[in-house]
């Protein structure tokens, strides 16, 4: 595990620090807000602890900045450090709704395929 980035991180100040959207084993996703505009964004923080998760974290990042499809949002990267603790940041719009909005409406393969060939 690895310790929840701070409530200010630059030029962003979380929503709720200690309730993440979203987190695994190897990242957590929050809501936050630029300081200087208020756009709401969504921040995705992968810890940058070990040889392995440095290469994980350039591997997502690279593939997920190569995807180029309307349903994909491409996410601005930077690094970012507090006190000992350095992260990968990914910066992604907040989006209008989700493919989780629609997971009680998916009753068989034929709706998945529908999903997957629209992308």
């Amino acid at each position: 595990m690895f310790n929840l980035p701070p409530r200010k991180c630059g030029q962003y100040a979380l929503t709720d620090v200690a309730r993440p959207i979203s987190t695994t084993n190897n990242s957590c996703v929050h809501q936050a807000t630029k300081t200087k505009t208020g756009e709401k964004v969504i921040l995705k923080f992968i810890p940058l602890t070990s040889p392995d998760f440095i290469k994980n974290a350039e591997n997502e990042c690279t593939i997920q900045s190569s995807l180029k499809h309307p349903f994909v949002m491409s996410p601005i990267i930077s690094n970012f450090t507090h006190r000992r603790d350095s992260y990968r940041l990914l910066e992604m719009q907040l989006g209008l709704c989700s493919l989780a909005g629609v997971h009680e409406k998916i009753k068989d393969l034929e709706t998945i395929y529908k999903i997957m060939y629209q992308m």
